[in-house]
């Protein structure tokens, strides 16, 4: 490897770095990091269907349930008739099955039906009680699905981003609207390994957002990673926020440790 090779390295792996830093003062550790939402969800489809109706648009406020995305659900209510169907049809054969089984059982302990003929009403009257319980499954199946054409808000928050439109064909597992919690609020910092002993869950902790200067927010450590970064020689920590005026996702700032 040249010393081009290995300067060009260097400087990429740089770049892949969290944008973290520490300070250590006589009297204080600090570290940067920046507030994040406690709570944050991204709204997916798990079907392929079109959209029909998009009930809220970026910025707007919702509640958890409330309905965000209504997809095409023609096909889906067919298959549930289609399904309620199989499901009469096998009731029916299932009591038919049932009263000879019980007729050629009577018969059998008389004496008056042959092993083999009893042997075929049971048999019979298994087959039915299962095509009973396989129509009753693809019914729960179809009820599920018809479920998947209302997309709900998982969380309360705001809509961060929307990227689906009205007439679009949803993917599977493709994101389509993310809801933001902005009022939990999270303080996200690394902590270097030679100070992360001095850390525990439950701690107090002042944080200092650059935005709002002569403010000082006082959190409480909620997470502490159980494993280092190797690249920064540093621990994630997460520290929950009190709600402050003009704090906002994004914002960046330092914790004051001691």
């Amino acid at each position: 490897m040249n010393h081009r090779t290995l300067f060009l390295l260097t400087a990429f792996a740089t770049l892949l770095l969290p944008d973290f830093s520490f300070a250590r003062s006589d009297t204080a550790i600090f570290s940067t990091g920046r507030v994040v939402a406690k709570n944050m969800a991204v709204v997916s489809a798990k079907i392929v269907s079109h959209v029909v109706a998009i009930n809220h648009d970026v910025g707007e406020k919702v509640n958890k349930g409330d309905i965000l995305v209504t997809l095409d659900d023609r096909e889906f209510n067919a298959a549930i008739a289609l399904a309620e169907g199989h499901v009469l049809e096998a009731t029916a054969v299932l009591e038919n099955a049932t009263s000879t089984f019980t007729r050629i059982e009577t018969l059998q302990g008389k004496g008056s039906a042959t092993r083999s003929a009893f042997d075929s009403a049971k048999a019979d009257h298994l087959r039915a009680k299962a095509g009973l319980a396989i129509a009753k499954a693809q019914l729960l199946k179809a009820e599920i699905f018809l479920e998947y054409t209302t997309l709900k808000s998982p969380v309360t928050g705001t809509i961060d981003y929307k990227k689906i439109e009205v007439g679009e064909l949803t993917a599977p597992g493709g994101p389509l609207i993310k809801v933001t919690d902005e009022k939990n609020l999270r303080f996200e910092t690394g902590v270097r390994e030679s100070d992360i002993n001095s850390v525990n869950r439950g701690d107090e902790v002042t944080v200092l957002i650059d935005a709002l200067p002569g403010v000082e927010i006082r959190g409480k450590v909620a997470h502490v990673a159980p494993s280092g970064d190797p690249a920064t020689h540093s621990f994630t920590v997460r520290i929950d926020l009190p709600e402050a005026e003009g704090l906002r996702i994004g914002m960046y700032g330092k914790a004051r440790w001691k």
